[in-house]
């Protein structure tokens, strides 16, 4: 660590002037005037560039500077850190892409200034800044914002490229992609390996998304009709790769959408990914959902997908909305959303709800947990699905009601539903047995509904004199049922 020079060190090194870069030998530390050739050509050790943005430049002429001085990070053997100087750019785009082969060995950091604050405002009607196909790039301290006049689509386009599985280890900490973005501050395509730390999306545009990720380049987002749109987004590096965004992590981080129909997070087909302490909040008057969760394009939206500790908020949005604009079975899978506060404090706003073609037979959930949250699911006081598996449901005061899917039955497998007060019925058109033995709360045994030997009702009414639950021995409508467990 001697021969490390950090940022803090390099007080008089910034301070020179007269040169696109200012490079700090790793060895000596000391500052060295350098042209982009002799960046390049020095190959090996760690390099501190700072880019020549100046809040006179043309738009143009800040963006070849700033292009060129991560260039030149990526050109050498281990990588490099650019600086980015304190003040309010105007740019055009920015690449990075490799202009070399990049491996997992080589680091490159983008950082701006804490204490002046760096702002990079792009004039620009595509996308910002394309990072599809980079390896192994930090953000840190910087915003990112649309120019006066300018309506980008993308903030910040992640992805992998069908050329290799690349676009992975990307991090950011204190980072701000705000502005008005017709598609998403960020679009993650198949992206692996991320980790935001106390960043901010937060999107202004009537119809756009903050964050925005899918397996594939294409997808929904809201047509500002109530309804959805078509996703598509495209990158100068080559064509997209279809495949799925594994092992993102996100730590205290806000979504948020100023613009009418605006969705703070919207997830196309699956997500690997991780929510601590996060809030999303759309602001607008006429949003639908806090977190969209979309299966139109494979019939599943596949997790692991966990929510923990985040904050939805809105007056308007539902929580957490499935969807799925046409009519065949979907399934939501491997998603845990356990100890959230949903703060929907205007008039029929639900936690978790569907919308689109979905229909009370075509609704599966399989190894879903919804628990331990400030309000449990209430879905028009009844949750109507198809097929539950391996699932830890927390419903409310309302009814659960398993209907089929066509001809095959209703099916519920290892799972368990918690509320103080409902009743549990598997629907007039319900055939068994389908189900496994299952457990739920409930005051009482069950007077309705069709019953298997072994279904267990847990007291939620404990007190002494009483059982602590209820077991069905004879199967039927309601079918016998004991209690078990007097408490003395």
């Amino acid at each position: 660590m001697a021969n490390d020079k950090r940022i803090r060190n390099l007080t008089a090194a910034t301070g020179l002037a007269g040169t696109d870069f200012l490079v700090v030998d790793q060895g000596s530390g000391a500052a060295v005037r350098a042209s982009v050739s002799d960046v390049i050509a020095a190959g090996g050790g760690v390099i501190y560039v700072r880019a020549a943005l100046s809040a006179s430049n043309t738009a143009a002429a800040n963006a070849t500077a700033l292009q060129a001085a991560c260039d030149a990070a990526f050109a050498q053997d281990t990588g490099g850190t650019v600086i980015v100087p304190g003040g309010d750019f105007t740019l055009t785009s920015l690449n990075l892409s490799q202009p070399v082969t990049q491996d997992l060995t080589k680091h490159v950091r983008i950082v701006g200034d804490t204490s002046q604050g760096s702002i990079l405002r792009f004039a620009s009607d595509g996308v910002c800044i394309d990072a599809v196909g980079a390896d192994n790039v930090r953000f840190e301290n910087l915003s990112i914002t649309n120019a006066v006049g300018s309506t980008p689509t993308v903030g910040l386009l992640l992805g992998r490229t069908t050329a290799a599985a690349n676009c992975r280890w990307l991090s950011a900490r204190n980072v701000r992609v705000e502005g008005s973005f017709s598609q998403a501050c960020v679009a993650s395509i198949a992206a692996e390996i991320q980790h935001w730390d106390t960043c901010i999306f937060w999107n202004n545009h009537a119809t756009g998304v903050a964050y925005y990720t899918s397996t594939q380049p294409i997808g929904i987002h809201s047509n500002g009709s109530g309804g959805y749109a078509a996703f598509t987004v495209a990158s100068a590096n080559g064509t997209l790769l279809t495949s799925s965004n594994t092992d993102i992590t996100f730590t205290k981080c806000a979504f948020i959408t100023g613009g009418a129909y605006g969705i703070p997070l919207s997830v196309e087909a699956g997500l690997h990914a991780q929510f601590y302490g996060c809030e999303f909040d759309p602001y607008g008057a006429n949003a639908a959902a806090c977190v969209l969760l979309s299966a139109e394009l494979n019939n599943v939206c596949a997790g692991p997908l966990l929510f923990s500790g985040c904050l939805f908020e809105s007056a308007t949005a539902h929580g957490i909305v499935l969807y799925a604009g046409t009519g065949l079975t979907k399934e939501w899978r491997g998603f845990k959303i356990i100890g959230n506060y949903f703060n929907l404090y205007g008039t029929g706003q639900q936690s978790l709800t569907w919308t689109g073609a979905l229909t009370d037979a075509n609704l599966c959930l399989t190894s879903v947990t919804y628990r331990d949250n400030t309000r449990p699911i209430l879905a028009n006081d009844s949750i109507r699905i198809n097929y539950v598996q391996d699932a830890d449901i927390d419903v409310g005061p309302g009814t659960i009601v398993f209907e089929k899917n066509g001809t095959a039955a209703a099916t519920y497998v290892d799972s368990k539903i918690h509320a103080a007060n409902y009743t549990l019925t598997d629907g007039p058109t319900y055939v068994g047995p389908t189900r496994s033995r299952r457990e739920w709360w409930a005051n009482a045994a069950p007077g309705s509904g069709d019953h298997l030997v072994g279904d267990v009702v847990w007291n939620s009414e404990v007190a002494s004199g009483e059982y602590i639950g209820f077991v069905c021995t004879t199967a039927g409508s309601p079918g016998t049922w004991k209690g078990f467990g007097a408490i003395a």
